[in-house]
């Protein structure tokens, strides 16, 4: 059955969708709301690194559970996490909080949010669950798709939201949480049973999840590079793209606040790079994988995203459009990484460590999304461009570590 009519599928499709949604609908707020409560570009992005900071902490423990006790458990536990961390994002910035309280929020919501990442474990292992080894790549692809479908709607509802009051995205982020919930408890069946532990308490290496170290590091690497930039866009956007369009009736006239005009050209950015990814990732990148392989592919994105990254900082003082065509074409090597990535991994382990393998490769990624946008803000005040010269580094890095190094593929 090919798998994009795989019924068992479709539920964690919804449930990604509607977790891409909440995150989306918060991002383009996120770091004006943090400029506006006073706080430094360097003091925003560790804020935004509260998020995988926690899913860095968690996520093995996450697989283990997911693995041991089930998806469905990691699933419920990990989706009422992310509607209470959202719920405190919006409690914090109601208007008579004071803004010790906002900050508050802001911060304890990140990290909740973050400690709800057995959502995304549970739903990777599920996909493993519900696919054969060689369909897992269109498998994996379809699952980011639909979490990209999620961010490109919730950017629009958040930006609008965003208009009214900055809070209102974290409520309706909460609802969209809320809902995942309440449909994993009624409709969703329990992929794989609660197991036994291994005989002894002792586990193999295929059972424990363990993944080469070059794949660990190159999911560190990339997500640390993805996160250089996404923590500053819209900051670059504010400081840096608005100045260049000098359309005195939409951007100098008395009723447009410059703030507005950032959060409107966020949201369109947001847009852009969603509809992109979901393109890719849903229907491209795993033809190309099944054509190439899955670390050909995955090293040759790493290649193309470097030079694109390298070449971005200058574009966005071009303007809109130019800007624009820079965030599609870094959406495409992103793709290619991401599900060459991730099939190769989901392969190397039997059905009893999805869970755990995908927790590993999670804490690997939250590393790295940790990292970038814990220096992102430092970078930015040096230069807006370094953030993105630094991820292209590392890519490059990369690129030449994942070249030189010779993986025995696993059929599992």
């Amino acid at each position: 059955m090919s798998t994009l009519h795989n019924r068992q599928l479709r539920p964690l499709l919804l449930i990604s969708f509607l977790s891409g949604l909440g995150y989306g609908l918060v991002f383009p707020v996120a770091a004006l709301y943090g400029e506006r409560l006073g706080l430094s570009p360097g003091w925003i992005t560790a804020i935004i690194a509260l998020h995988p900071g926690a899913r860095l902490l968690c996520g093995r423990w996450w697989g283990r559970l997911a693995d041991r006790r089930g998806r469905r458990p990691a699933l419920l536990a990990g989706l009422a996490l992310q509607a209470i961390g959202h719920l405190l994002f919006a409690v914090g910035g109601i208007a008579g909080g004071g803004i010790n309280v906002a900050i508050a929020g802001l911060a304890l919501g990140r990290l909740l949010t973050g400690l709800g990442g057995g959502e995304t474990v549970a739903v990777q292992a599920a996909v493993a669950d519900h696919t054969f080894p060689e369909d897992r790549a269109e498998g994996f692809g379809l699952y980011r798709a639909a979490t990209g479908l999620g961010m490109l709607s919730g950017p629009i509802l958040g930006g609008a939201c965003g208009l009214l009051a900055l809070s209102l995205p974290g409520l309706v982020a909460a609802i969209c949480c809320a809902a995942g919930l309440c449909y994993v408890a009624l409709a969703v069946p329990e992929s794989r049973p609660a197991q036994p532990d291994p005989a002894g308490g002792q586990e193999t290496g295929s059972q424990t999840g363990a993944l080469p170290l070059p794949i660990l590091a190159t999911l560190c690497v990339s997500a640390t590079a993805l996160t250089l930039a996404e923590s500053v866009v819209p900051l670059a956007i504010r400081h840096v793209m608005v100045p260049t369009l000098a359309i005195p009736w939409m951007f100098h006239a008395p009723m447009v606040d410059p703030d507005d005009a950032a959060l409107l050209l966020t949201v369109g950015v947001i847009l852009l790079w969603g509809l992109t990814t979901a393109v890719w990732d849903g229907a491209l990148s795993a033809r190309v994988v099944r054509r190439f392989g899955a670390l050909p592919v995955a090293r040759a994105g790493l290649l193309l995203w470097a030079i694109v990254f390298a070449a971005t900082p200058p574009v966005y003082r071009l303007g809109l459009l130019p800007g624009a065509a820079a965030v599609a074409l870094a959406a495409i090597p992103v793709s290619l990484v991401g599900v060459g990535l991730i099939g190769w991994i989901s392969r190397q382990a039997g059905a009893a460590a999805q869970g755990r393998v995908s927790g590993a490769a999670q804490s690997a990624l939250a590393l790295g999304e940790f990292l970038g946008p814990l220096t992102a803000g430092s970078l930015y005040a040096i230069d807006y461009g370094l953030p993105w010269r630094a991820g292209a580094a590392l890519l490059l890095t990369a690129a030449v570590i994942q070249a030189a190094w010779r993986p025995r593929e696993a059929t599992a």
